[in-house]
Parts: structure tokens; sequence; C-alpha cells
């Protein structure tokens, strides 16, 4: 999928925000090294959900090593390893 040069631009920063059809709807995923996670984590989630509009995305989440998942401010999850299976 290409959001344009906006996206590219974002990206030269070196993070990436993982986006998956689901659907017709659009799941927003990144992974992060820490156990715990803040709403700044999703940042990049965010700009996405923004940059194609919120009615297209289905859910967000920042994939990281929590022991649980748990909410994060902007209607993300911090979603943890071992529940992804």
């Amino acid at each position: 999928m290409y959001l344009g040069r906006r996206l590219h631009q974002h990206e030269q920063r070196h993070d990436r925000a993982h986006v998956v059809d689901a659907g017709g709807r659009l799941e927003l995923f990144e992974a992060k090294w820490t156990e715990l996670p803040a709403a700044g984590d999703a940042a990049n989630l965010d700009f996405v959900r923004n940059a194609v509009g919120k009615a297209r995305i289905g859910e967000g989440a920042v994939v990281c090593r929590a022991r649980n998942s748990f909410p994060l401010a902007g209607g993300f999850r911090a979603l943890a390893v071992a529940d992804l299976a």
C-alpha cells in the first residue's frame, strides 16, 4: 500500500508501521523491544491511521515483550508477543 510522499518521508526515521489488509479494513502493527510501551510508541500507527482515514482502520497494536496485553491511549493496544499465538 502506497500512502504517498508523506509516508515515505516519515519512514526515513527508520521506524515502520506494518499494515495488514483484513477484509478491506486495515490492521496496524508496530514492534517494540520494550516491556512497557507508552502511548508515544504508537506514534507511527497514529500517523498511518490519520493518513488513510480512521474509518479504514480495524485495530492497531504495539507488539512488545509485556507479560500481558493492555490498552494504550488513542485506541491502540500493547500486544504481548505471547498473545499472537
